[in-house]
């Protein structure tokens, strides 16, 4: 039988995988780096004659293929792969990229397009028919367009410019001197500048923060992950351009894939689909391995590799699995044959009652009331019947789950079991269903939480079941968290820093004060144009409080509305925000005169409290200083489909 050897080379460390004719996987080990740019020919070559010849075992090796990072130059691969076929490790064996060995895990072998943007940033394709194109991954001087080091070195350009005076006012300043753990831009001169302390992997690292201030509104950071979506789509199509190819769908891997702005952004400009890798880098080379050796695998090949991954090669499942064996019983229902436990899954059929009561019952924490249940639910804009489902045991309800779809994407908002009938797959079972039904529709990603009208912007943190249960279904957490946050006003009191503040305002013509009706119009524009998803927050608000204006406190210069809070979203009354101020007027001090005011009127109103459920990142450290306090922490979820 033939055995076909598959190596994925890293910068931090290496797999190897054996695997048989039939595609089933005899053992795999784990080394450390084997960086050709970072060891060198002989020491890499060493390395590789030594792995080859302990996972081999004796066994003659039909073919083998190697995917080394940092080997992607035409000399260093004739130069390379001349000593390692002199060195007769296998019938045949090739050193390649490690992009080359995605692209394989990708396509299969078949015609295809890969891109790829960590740290760094290339694109492969193929024609599927023996002919390869590449873009870009040129290092990090002279290419690497759209990666996490081309990112971050552009946003940290544009922070000095900003410092300047030279460019548009940006949070990206104040981001990347709290990433380096400086006080000073020049400090940053001085660790980047320094060859004991400049790292590429470190600067590349400061993307994570690009796309935080993205997401608090932050015009600059936003325009940057644009333009890096452009380069990266000018890579996909430069390749798809010489293959004389287009498709339908890429493949994508890297972290930076794993930002939604991002990923949606190359969508949009390539008008396609973007799907994860099916298979891990590894075994991709352990396809072209197959391919070198003339056997091109078929169906049985490709399933029992599937069936053989195992999680030390660096692949999570996406697909979703119960270890309790499930058969039809009979109208639908499911059956667990190991344990003769019977329930049906199905949409929600409009029994409210039940299921609230079933609800607060389940989550006693977050319990729910009809008024929410319907606005959060039933009318929300995204409703669909088959996203909205209940499970039954013997004619009562005993779980929900509500998730809504926008666009590629798609969120689980709620999902909660009977405490009596946990512990039975029913939770998983639910989730399930719902995935499935999410990806026949076309979805690609799922999150937790954080849909239109979300209930939670994610999983707690403190509920260790919860995230391990969701981490067994395939979902992974992203770099950030959601915070909640709370504070006393029964004895608040506007700080006199705040009151002179106001005042200085009030010189440059900014007026803070409560919304009255000649200002709804420019109210609305306002939120049209700086902040349109909050419109609809604010619309709901003004109607669970018919003509209560104060609930608003808007600034404005003249005319023009140009930040503004409210309290009562949901109809809480202790509800603050949605808050925000215009862009051009940021870091003057206005926000804080706005988030005075409106504690002012929530206390007249009698509030106690004053809370929200979701922030993060730096208005975190704003609300931290006015006096609020975390509450709750929330870890942010997604799966790839």
């Amino acid at each position: 039988m033939e055995y076909f050897i598959g190596i994925d080379g890293g910068g931090t460390k290496t797999i190897a995988v054996l695997v048989n004719g039939d595609g089933k996987v005899i053992r795999s080990l784990k080394i450390g780096p084997t960086n050709y740019s970072q060891l060198g020919k002989a020491a890499t070559l060493n390395v590789i004659e030594k792995l080859i010849k302990e996972i081999s075992a004796g066994m003659k090796v039909s073919s083998a293929c190697l995917g080394l990072a940092g080997l992607g130059r035409a000399n260093d691969l004739i130069e390379f792969n001349a000593d390692l076929n002199a060195a007769k490790l296998a019938d045949k064996i090739e050193a390649v990229s490690d992009g080359l060995i995605a692209l394989y895990a990708a396509t299969r072998g078949e015609a295809g397009v890969i891109l790829i943007a960590g740290t760094g940033a290339i694109a492969w394709g193929s024609d599927g028919k023996g002919k390869l194109e590449r873009a870009d991954g040129w290092g990090y001087l002279l290419g690497d367009r759209g990666s996490g080091f081309d990112l971050s070195r552009s946003a940290m350009v544009a922070a000095f410019q900003a410092y300047d005076g030279r460019g548009e006012a940006t949070s990206l300043l104040k981001a990347m001197l709290d990433y380096f753990g400086v006080n000073a831009p020049d400090d940053v001169i001085r660790l980047v500048y320094n060859k004991d302390s400049f790292s590429i992997s470190r600067i590349a690292g400061f993307a994570s923060r690009v796309f935080e201030q993205a997401q608090l509104g932050d015009r600059v950071s936003i325009s940057l992950i644009e333009d890096a979506a452009r380069q990266l789509s000018a890579s996909a199509n430069a390749v798809m351009r010489r293959l004389g190819i287009s498709f339908d769908r890429i493949y994508v891997s890297g972290g930076l894939f794993q930002q939604p702005l991002l990923r949606s952004e190359v969508e949009k400009m390539l008008d396609v689909s973007l799907s994860d890798l099916p298979l891990p880098p590894v075994l991709g080379a352990v396809i072209r391995a197959a391919h070198n050796y003339g056997l091109k695998p078929g169906d049985e090949f490709f399933d029992n590799l599937a069936k053989n991954q195992r999680s030390d090669i660096g692949y999570r499942a996406r697909t979703l699995r119960t270890e309790t064996v499930f058969a039809t019983a009979s109208a639908g229902k499911v059956k667990n044959m190991r344990a003769g436990y019977i329930m049906e899954i199905s949409e929600y059929d409009g029994n409210e009652e039940d299921v609230i009561s079933l609800w607060n019952k389940s989550l006693p924490a977050d319990p729910v009331s009809e008024k929410i249940f319907r606005y959060k639910i039933l009318f929300n804009p995204n409703f669909v019947e088959r996203f909205c489902l209940v499970a039954r045991r013997d004619g009562k309800n005993i779980a929900f789950t509500f998730g809504q779809m926008d666009g590629a994407m798609a969120s689980i908002d709620v999902l909660f079991v009977d405490p009596d009938n946990r512990r039975r797959k029913v939770g998983t079972e639910m989730v399930t269903e719902l995935i499935n039904r999410f990806r026949s529709a076309g979805v690609k990603r799922v999150r937790l939480g954080g849909g239109k009208r979300y209930f939670f912007p994610g999983v707690d943190v403190n509920n260790t079941p919860a995230l391990f249960f969701f981490r067994s279904l395939g979902f992974r957490e992203l770099d950030r968290e959601a915070v909640s946050m709370n504070m006393s006003i029964m004895n608040y009191a506007v700080e006199p820093d705040t009151l002179n503040k106001e005042k200085e305002l009030a010189q440059e013509g900014i007026e803070v004060g409560a919304l009255t009706p000649e200002f709804i119009p420019s109210f609305f524009k306002f939120l049209e144009k700086e902040f349109p998803e909050w419109r609809e927050d604010a619309r709901w608000t003004l109607e669970a409080f018919p003509g209560d204006l104060p609930m608003f406190t808007i600034a404005r210069k003249g005319k023009d509305v140009i930040g503004y809070a409210q309290f009562g979203s949901d109809g809480v009354l202790e509800r603050f925000g949605p808050f925000g101020v215009k862009s051009e007027y940021r870091n003057k001090g206005l926000g804080s005169v706005i988030f005075a005011k409106t504690l002012v009127q929530m206390k007249a109103r009698g509030c106690k409290n004053a809370w929200f459920m979701w922030g993060g990142g730096r208005n975190v450290h704003f609300y931290e200083r006015h006096g609020m306090v975390e509450t709750r922490r929330y870890a942010q979820m997604v799966l790839a489909l």
